[in-house]
């Protein structure tokens, strides 16, 4: 199927598009799965979207849990077969945390990346029923801010599997299905961190995401980093 073109003409902050009516799909149970400060910045932007005329309704997404099994044999088998020849030729060419993961991947058969496939078409199925109520699907980008990188790691790798459950719980779906969706920034979480929410729509329904988000970003409130380097001049 050729894709439709994306017509995203006319928006900025300065030109928002009108909300009045559009359905913000929410899973509760998913979305209130990360830190606590995530959460209630990830709230007061849908309730912003919400003051512009936006609905909050409910939606119903079972088999998540099947959707991040089936997101990792997919990504870490696909990751080891395409780095197999190199990987048999110089392993030491990549890091510690890479080497673990890529040795992990080949404990895989083939059997578990077949049923990985069908679960992925089970998993879109039950997103695009989903979006047959919502015209789009919002939840935190990441379960939780950026945490501390040990010193340990810049010599050995890090390879923290909670953790990475952490930061995928939310991208992995549209990664498997293939939906758009795109993060947005809307206020900081402990430690004046970022906290980011991001909006999964239906297919080809670009153009709806980016208007949310340029909504999403006037009535966010952004401070400057504790540590910034400014890489653009100033206009």
């Amino acid at each position: 199927m050729r894709a439709p073109a994306l017509d995203a003409a006319g928006l900025s902050e300065t030109h928002l598009p009108d909300l009045r009516g559009l359905r913000i799909g929410v899973f509760e149970p998913w979305f209130r799965d990360a830190d606590a400060d995530v959460v209630r910045a990830c709230e007061a932007a849908v309730d912003a979207l919400c003051a512009r005329g936006a609905v909050r309704v409910a939606v119903t997404l079972p088999g998540l849990d099947l959707a991040r099994a089936a997101h990792v044999v997919t990504i870490v088998g696909e990751m080891r077969a395409s780095q197999l020849a190199h990987l048999r030729a110089d392993p030491t060419r990549y890091g510690a945390d890479a080497r673990l993961s890529l040795a992990l991947a080949g404990h895989l058969r083939a059997t578990d990346y077949a049923l990985a496939a069908r679960h992925r078409v089970e998993v879109h199925a039950r997103f695009v029923d989903a979006l047959r109520g919502a015209d789009v699907i919002a939840t935190p980008a990441v379960a939780c801010t950026a945490p501390p990188i040990p010193d340990a790691a810049l010599a050995n790798g890090l390879s923290d599997v909670a953790l990475t459950d952490r930061i995928m719980r939310f991208a992995a779906v549209s990664n498997l299905t293939g939906l758009p969706a795109l993060t947005c920034p809307v206020g900081e979480g402990a430690g004046g961190l970022p906290v980011g929410l991001q909006l999964i729509g239906r297919a080809w329904d670009e153009a709806r995401l980016l208007a949310l988000a340029c909504c999403v970003e006037a009535d966010a409130k952004r401070g400057v980093p504790a540590v910034f380097r400014r890489l653009l001049a100033a206009p």
